[in-house]
Formats: C-alpha cells, structure tokens, sequence
C-alpha cells in the first residue's frame, strides 16, 4: 500500500475529527450561553449528553489518527519530536481531561440543577464552569490551529512557550466575563 495514500488518509481523517470535535464543542457553547437565563430541563441536559458524546468520539478518532502519523513520522522516537507535535500532544491530552472533567463533574453539576438557571448559580460554581468551557474552547481552537499552520511547522519552542498560555488566558477570561456578567431579569424559553 502506497505510505502517501495511507499518510493523506491519516491526515484527513485526522482534521476531521478536530472539526467534528471543535463543531460538537462551539454547539455546546452557544447552546448554554443562548440559555443562561433559561431553568435547565432535563431535554437540555439530553442535548448536552449528545454534544459531548460527539466530543468523545472526535477525541478517539484524534487519537487513534494521531498516533498513526506520530508513528509514521517519527517511528514513536522522541528525539525526532518538533516543539509543534509536542504542543499538539499536549493540547489533546488536555482537552480528553477536559471532557472527562466535563462528564464527571460539569455535567453531574448541572443536573443536581435541575430547574434553575446557569447564571442564578452561586459565582464559585459559575468560575468552574468558566474554567471548563474557557480550556475546552481553547485547546479545540489551537488544535485547529497548529493543525493546519505550516508556520508552526517551523517554529521554535519559544513561540508555544508565548502561544499556548495567551490562548487559554485570554479564552479563559472570555468565558469567566460572560458566565460572571450580571444575569438579566427574566428567563427565556427553550
């Protein structure tokens, strides 16, 4: 079998997945944030079970895409890793903790909450969520990123060293502002 077509393979399924992946994630986002003021129903939580079921499989078929090119292109030998895969190795070991922390404790969380609104919750649980959503939103986003970018290809340590940071404390301060801002009067429907 042709080594190209098998690499090709890898790769395009591989970006499938970050797609399906990073999809399933801004879904989830919008869905609570269009909701914040809404009392969560047990169909919200339902749809929320879906997303993130959607989320586990793009992570599996990341992995198992991923360790097929890290084989390929480096034969699993650590001294022919580039800061890039390094960084991506990273990023996606975050993010499948972040989604085991998102069934294990965000999703219980909310439904032990049933009945009442995201933004009517106590401001502690709130910086949790924020926490979850804020590293889901940018680990997505930078796999993405160093996916696709030939520029990171090349680049040096100190580049993700700068990247990697800024990334998750500018997402993380973008979703603490909007679960933190002052709830609105009124509760919307569904």
């Amino acid at each position: 079998m042709d080594m190209l077509l098998v690499t090709d393979f890898l790769r395009f399924s591989h970006l499938l997945a970050v797609c399906l992946g990073l999809g399933a994630s801004i879904t989830a986002d919008l869905y609570i944030f269009n909701r914040l003021r809404t009392p969560l129903t047990r169909e919200m939580m339902a749809t929320l079970h879906r997303t993130h079921g959607i989320v586990w499989a793009a992570l599996g078929l990341m992995w198992i895409t991923g360790l097929g090119l890290l084989f390929i292109r480096t034969g699993f030998d650590p001294a022919a890793f580039t800061p890039k895969l390094i960084a991506k190795l990273g990023t996606v070991g975050l993010l499948t903790l972040n989604a085991l922390l998102i069934g294990a404790i965000a999703m219980p969380m909310l439904e032990g909450r049933l009945g009442r609104s995201i933004a009517a919750f106590p401001t502690a649980l709130k910086l949790r969520f924020a926490l979850i959503g804020g590293i889901s939103a940018a680990s997505w986003l930078l796999a993405l990123a160093m996916g696709v970018s030939k520029a990171l290809a090349r680049s040096g340590t100190e580049v993700f060293i700068l990247m990697l940071p800024a990334a998750y404390a500018t997402a993380l301060v973008a979703t603490a502002i909007v679960l933190l801002s002052r709830p609105m009067t009124g509760s919307r429907t569904a």
